[in-house]
């Protein structure tokens, strides 16, 4: 009876090792997956980055130079006129809003 109840629990711990090695293997699967994401994720983070540095230094560049005024003024004015036409767009209240406003 014993020797029954010891053959059983083995049993039993022999099918829950095999479970968890299983998931190790799963887990193990599943990390190298990310651990490659991430990987192409940083190239082309870095790829961004030297392409943003390439127009920031162009920028520079540009406003360096004798007419940087009048480029400085058109880079104030397509930045106005992005905040301008956002603000009007996304923040004017709609039509249902203003009339829930009148009726209070």
């Amino acid at each position: 009876m014993l020797e029954e109840q010891n053959t059983a629990k083995t049993s039993d711990l022999s099918d829950s090792i095999a479970k968890l090695k299983f998931l190790s293997i799963d887990i193990n699967n599943e990390v190298a997956s990310q651990n490659k994401l991430i990987g192409q994720m940083d190239g082309q983070m870095d790829t961004a980055s030297s392409m943003l540095d390439d127009t920031i230094g162009k920028l520079g560049t540009m406003l360096e130079s004798p007419d940087a005024k009048h480029m400085l003024y058109l880079i104030i004015f397509v930045v106005t006129a992005f905040v301008l036409l956002y603000t009007y767009f996304f923040k004017m209240p709609s039509d249902e809003e203003e009339g829930v406003a009148r009726e209070r």
